[in-house]
This record gives structure tokens, C-alpha cells and sequence, in this order.
């Protein structure tokens, strides 16, 4: 019997990652599960460019429109959920589809563990630097964790007092570079049972410019203005999810920021700096197949369901 596969398909926004998912997915009868930090909210539709309802009914999704946007949601809870659902389906291929690179990474490595730092511990430290200096704490620092130290700066004031707090709340006889590398260990075995790869789809600023400028046109002929003002309506317009890219400039021109003429380029530029930021994260990883989005997208789907089958 094969060994079930996690497929990772990753790549700036408006590259196509929804619809090359869905043809591989039903190939190789996979669920997709989402990792787009606007999808996963269920009154963004029109501005997340959330998967259409036919590309719904093809494919099993998950984590698409499951929470409100009057609720917070954060990396750590969309790992929790997500390995859930991997747990839950043990012989199950998936595919995890999305250009959040923070939550993917979630995902992919798991949360550095961060649930022992203490307000109260960091508030002493704190006064520590106010009196004693960060030399003082730096030193203490090198005592204890000494290849910590050698990766925090002296004048590095916030990393200091936050490696500080959390070595604090450890044993006495584990270090932080000890935890890092607990962690590290970890990851390198989270999905026992399967096989896991990264795909990636790339395209430079020149040719993504005019499928972002039709994708806000075609937002705002699907009624994007209704949608947000209806959001901004029920007193929801201060929340974090309306703060990304396109919900935030619709939102400066219902507060008369904007006019209604910039609203369109403004959308179109801003989504094109989100792309930028995506393809600098994605290429961090010397692992991911690439294929070119709007050249390669059969050699992709061919190569994805042949590594599937292998």
C-alpha cells in the first residue's frame, strides 16, 4: 500500500494556486486543506478570492470560511486544527494550498513553544536593563545559555530580555539552544507515514501585474464594495482581518481617505507588494519543484500526480 501524501502548493497571490490544487487534487483524490489567513473567514469572500463554489463542490476543502471575522485566529490555531484534521485521516492524500507563508510554516515545522513566557517575568527583567544595563544581562545570559548568547547582540535589548524570560521558565539543567534543537528535531518528523513535497509557482512582477489589475476588476464588478461596507456596517471595520490587502484601501475609501477613482490601482499595487514579500518567504526553501504559473502549469500537475503515484 502507498504512503499517503501532503503536497504543499505554494506561491505569491493571483499565481493560480486554487485552480492547479483542484486538478491535482481530484487526480489523485486528495482534500485540500487552506492556508490563506483571509480564506479562513467566512464573511471575506469576494477580496479573499476564495475558491468558487464549483471549485468547492470538486474538491473536499478545509479551514475555508470556518470562523468569523468578529473572532481572532491565530498561526498557532490553524497548526492545532490543521494536524487535527491529518491526524483524523491517516490514509488520506492532502493538499495544503496558500500563500501565508507564517501559517504554512506552522504547519510544515510546528510553533516554536513560546507558552512559557511570563508578562510578569518580563516586566522584572525590564527593570533589570533599567538598572543594571544589558551588559549586565547579557552577561548572565552567556553564563547560562552561551551559544544563546552568541546569537543575541548586546544592544539587542527585546531578544535579551525575551531569551532571558523564557530560559527562566525552563528546567534548571535545559538551555534554549537545547530547545531549539528538541524543536528541530521534531520537525523533521511530524508527518510519520507520509511523504511530503512543496510546490511552488512563480511569476515576476511584470507578467502577475495585469492577472492582479483583472482579478480587483472583477472583485469590484462582484459587488467587493458591498461586501466591505456591510462589514465596516456591523462595526467590524477595525478588525485584523479587514487590515489585508484590498479590504484595508476599500476601507480608506468608505472612510473618504481615498477616491474612488485611486481605488482600484491602490488595491492592484498593494496586492503586487504582498507578492513581492511571498516570493522572498517561499524562496527560503531550496526544496520546493517549481514550475512557471502561467507556462508550466500541465508540466506541474503531470509532475505532482506522477510523485503521488510513485
Amino acid at each position: 500500500m502507498k504512503e499517503p501524501v501532503l503536497l504543499f502548493v505554494v506561491g505569491p497571490t493571483a499565481s493560480g494556486k486554487t485552480a492547479i490544487a483542484v486538478s491535482i487534487a481530484e487526480k489523485i483524490g486528495a482534500e485540500i486543506i487552506s492556508a490563506d489567513s483571509v480564506q479562513f473567514y467566512d464573511e471575506l469572500k469576494i477580496g479573499s478570492a476564495r475558491p468558487s463554489d464549483e471549485e468547492l463542490s470538486r474538491v473536499k476543502h478545509h479551514l475555508v470560511g470556518h470562523i468569523s471575522v468578529s473572532q481572532d485566529y491565530t498561526a498557532g490555531e490553524f497548526e492545532r486544527e490543521a494536524m487535527e484534521i491529518i491526524r483524523k485521516n491517516p490514509t488520506k492524500n492532502f493538499l495544503v494550498v496558500g500563500g501565508s507563508g507564517f501559517y504554512i510554516q506552522a504547519f510544515e515545522k510546528g510553533m516554536f513553544p513560546t507558552d512559557r513566557a511570563s508578562e510578569e517575568r518580563q516586566a522584572r527583567l525590564e527593570e533589570r536593563v533599567d538598572n543594571e544595563g544589558l551588559e549586565a544581562l547579557h552577561a548572565e545570559l552567556k553564563r547560562r545559555d552561551p551559544e544563546a548568547a552568541k546569537k543575541i547582540a548586546v544592544q539587542d535589548r527585546y531578544r535579551l530580555v525575551r531569551a532571558l524570560d523564557i530560559l527562566e521558565g525552563l528546567p534548571a539543567d535545559q538551555t534554549l539552544s537545547q530547545m531549539r534543537e528538541d524543536f528541530e528535531r521534531e520537525s523533521k518528523s511530524r508527518f510519520p507515514g507520509r511523504r511530503v513535497a512543496t510546490l511552488g509557482l512563480r511569476i515576476e512582477r511584470a507578467r502577475l501585474e495585469p492577472r492582479v489589475a483583472l482579478r480587483t476588476r472583477m472583485m469590484m464588478e462582484a459587488g467587493f464594495l458591498e461586501e466591505v461596507r456591510a462589514l465596516k456596517e456591523r462595526g467590524l471595520g477595525l478588525r485584523p482581518a479587514l487590515q489585508s490587502v484590498g479590504y484595508k484601501e476599500v476601507l480608506q475609501y468608505l472612510n473618504g481617505e481615498v477616491q474612488e477613482s485611486e481605488l482600484e490601482a491602490l488595491i492592484t499595487q498593494g496586492t503586487l507588494r504582498l507578492a513581492k514579500k511571498q516570493r522572498t518567504w517561499f524562496a527560503r526553501a531550496a526544496e520546493t519543484h517549481w514550475f512557471d504559473a502561467e507556462t508550466e502549469r500541465e508540466s506541474a500537475i503531470k509532475w505532482a500526480v506522477g510523485w503521488a503515484d510513485f
